[in-house]
């Protein structure tokens, strides 16, 4: 089952690098494209609106490297559209728990509250990054692939505003106030009586 799984995903990839290079063809598509360099902004919401509307990091990884390839996108435009997939990926988590508890929610927010820190620090330096990584890398695939890493680890660097941001979360996303039956057993200790 989980061979099958790969496979379909990966028949998927190519399925989108296919389309991809199809709507590169198209010279509207390729001047959009080029118009987004030096428009870090932009390029990093669109890969964040089509990862929430695609549900599917991958995809938009898959399409923005296609169109590296082919040299319609700059690669400082694909490394902000990972940025933007990475915050987009996060939507999966947080639509699911909306039918969870608050503690999912506190989860779910958390984790896109530190991708998005993380994405929006790093964006203002998007032009001097795809520079380095166009010097240290040969091609697009292995920029790309190395961008969507480098960025997850130092997402890392954050793990110590953990504590402060669970506070936080928890102040917005409080528990619920518990019913009176509740209160009634939590407060009762052995041996002594609540009534």
């Amino acid at each position: 089952g989980m061979l099958i799984g790969f496979g379909l995903l990966l028949f998927g990839i190519k399925q989108i690098a296919d389309v991809a290079s199809l709507l590169n063809q198209g010279a509207l598509l390729t001047n959009f494209f080029a118009g987004l360099e030096g428009k870090a902004f932009t390029a990093l919401a669109i890969g964040a609106i089509a990862t929430v509307i695609l549900q599917s990091s991958t995809a938009t990884l898959g399409i923005a490297l296609s169109l590296a390839i082919s040299g319609s996108l700059p690669l400082s435009t694909a490394c902000a559209i990972v940025l933007g997939a990475n915050i987009g990926t996060t939507s999966t988590a947080v639509f699911a728990s909306m039918q969870a508890g608050e503690i999912a929610q506190r989860i779910s927010f958390g984790h896109m509250a530190i991708k998005a820190v993380a994405a929006l620090g790093l964006l203002p330096f998007i032009g001097s990054i795809s520079k380095l990584l166009g010097e240290l890398l040969p091609g697009a695939t292995d920029q790309i692939a190395y961008m969507h890493l480098g960025f997850n680890m130092i997402c890392l660097v954050l793990l110590p505003v953990l504590t402060s941001l669970t506070k936080l979360l928890t102040k917005l996303i409080p528990d619920p106030p518990l019913a009176e039956n509740e209160f009634r057993i939590m407060a009762t200790r052995p041996g002594k009586s609540c009534a």
